[in-house]
């Protein structure tokens, strides 16, 4: 990759390495991004890391941070948490939208997700494998207004 053109995209390639990868359980210390964004064949040194990082929490991309032995990172601020996605997710699959429509919708919700947490959503709940049920007393108390 051309020096130009990944000194454009390194901060968009560190944010998404962070949402996607750490989360309040896991963060990830400025070594292990380093080698997470050599993958991606963009080179950062330390002292750049903690600017870009820096420029982030400046712009409103909240990056946590503590130290322990090394400087941990980590994102907690998501579009939506795991209660609610969870809540959306289960909303989806009692819709009577087609089983395909059900499981593209699922996903692209759980996608908003760190993979930690998508990974222990999708353990947790068995999406689309809950047999309906009906509960007329339900239906029947509700007065429509």
């Amino acid at each position: 990759m051309a020096h130009a053109t990944e000194q454009k995209i390194k901060l968009l390639v560190l944010y998404d390495l962070l949402c996607r990868l750490t989360d309040e359980n896991h963060a990830l210390n400025t070594d292990e991004i380093i080698a997470l964004l050599a993958e991606k064949k963009i080179a950062v040194s330390r002292k750049i890391l903690l600017q870009d990082i820096a420029l982030l929490n400046e712009y409103g991309y909240e990056v946590l941070t503590y130290k322990k032995k090394y400087h941990y990172y980590y994102v907690v601020n998501r579009h939506f948490d795991s209660a609610e996605i969870a809540f959306l997710a289960d909303a989806v699959q009692a819709s009577k939208l087609s089983a395909t429509q059900k499981q593209t919708l699922t996903n692209k919700l759980i996608t908003t997700m760190g993979d930690f947490q998508a990974t222990e959503l999708t353990a947790a709940a068995h999406f689309g494998t809950m047999p309906k049920r009906n509960n007329r007393h339900i239906e029947t108390s509700y007065s429509g207004q």
